[in-house]
C-alpha cells in the first residue's frame, strides 16, 4: 500500500510538471515546518504537549482568474503527537504492572493531499498577499512511538507491527478491555492560511505564510480514546 501511494504521487507530480507549460497551471515545491498537538474529546487521555512536525512536497495551482486559483498539494507529512493516561495497566510477557503517568509520543508519517481555494491580491512592488482555505486527506504510511511511564519504557516501537520484545497489552484500572494504541490509517482535516508572495524577475515567486490544520477525524483507532490532531506552522514554497 505504501509503495503504491508513493508511486501514484510521483506519477502525478511528473504529469503536472509536463502540464506546467500551460499559462493557467503553475508548479512548485514547498515545505511545512509546524507545531502539532492533540485535542482529546474525553477524560480517558490528556494532551501530552506540543510536538515539532515537518512536511515537504509539490504544489500545483490552477489559475481561475487573476485573483483566484485552485491549489493542490502532495506532501510527505510527519506528524508528532503526545498523549497521557493515568492508572494504566500494562501486560508485558504475562507480567502485569499498574503504572502512573503513562504516555506515548507518536511519530506518524502520512501521504497528505490538501486541496485549497486560493485568493490573492494584484502584485504591487513585486509583492502580493494571499489567503487560502480547504481540506486535506492523509494516508498513513508509518507509525512509530516512544512509550514512557514510571515502570515501563520503550523507545521507537513499530506500533503497527511491534517486535516481540516490544509487544504489550494496555488496559485501564477502570476497564477490563485492552486499548489499541495504533493510529488511524486515514486523517482528514480543514486547513486555513494566509501570507505573502514575493515575485521574482523571471515570473517565479516565493510563497511565505502561516497555515492552521484542524483535525476532523480521530487520530487513534481506539474507540475509547478520541482525540483530533491539530497544528499550526509555516508554509514555505517556491513557484516556478
Amino acid at each position: 500500500m505504501k509503495h503504491t501511494l508513493i508511486s501514484f504521487a510521483l506519477s502525478l507530480v511528473f504529469a503536472c510538471n509536463l502540464l506546467a507549460q500551460e499559462n493557467n497551471i503553475e508548479f512548485g515545491l514547498g515545505t511545512t515546518p509546524f507545531i502539532s498537538w492533540i485535542s482529546p474529546s474525553n477524560k480517558a487521555i490528556s494532551n501530552g504537549g506540543a510536538n515539532p512536525s515537518f512536511g515537504f512536497g509539490a504544489k500545483i495551482n490552477y489559475n481561475l482568474s487573476s485573483k483566484y486559483a485552485f491549489g493542490f498539494e502532495i506532501n510527505l507529512q510527519n506528524i508528532g503527537a503526545s498523549l497521557k493516561a493515568d492508572n494504566a495497566v500494562i501486560n508485558h510477557h504475562n507480567m502485569y504492572d499498574t503504572v502512573s503517568n503513562f504516555g506515548i509520543n507518536y511519530n506518524l508519517q502520512y501521504l497528505d493531499l490538501p486541496i485549497f481555494i486560493k485568493m490573492h491580491t494584484v502584485p504591487q512592488n513585486k509583492r502580493s498577499f494571499y489567503g487560502e482555505f480547504g481540506g486535506s486527506l492523509g494516508f498513513l504510511l508509518k507509525q512509530r512511538g516512544d512509550v514512557n511511564s514510571d515502570k515501563y519504557n520503550k523507545d521507537d516501537i513499530n506500533l503497527s507491527e511491534p517486535d516481540e520484545h516490544d509487544k504489550f497489552d494496555l488496559k485501564s484500572t477502570n476497564n477490563p478491555d485492552s486499548y489499541k494504541i495504533t493510529a488511524n490509517k486515514l486523517r482528514a482535516g480543514l486547513m486555513f492560511g494566509a501570507g505573502v508572495n514575493l515575485h521574482l524577475s523571471n515570473s517565479s515567486r516565493v510563497e511565505l505564510g502561516l497555515r492552521y490544520h484542524m483535525g476532523l477525524t480521530d487520530l487513534l483507532s481506539e474507540d475509547k480514546w478520541t482525540a483530533n490532531s491539530n497544528g499550526i506552522g509555516l508554509n514555505i514554497g517556491f513557484i516556478f
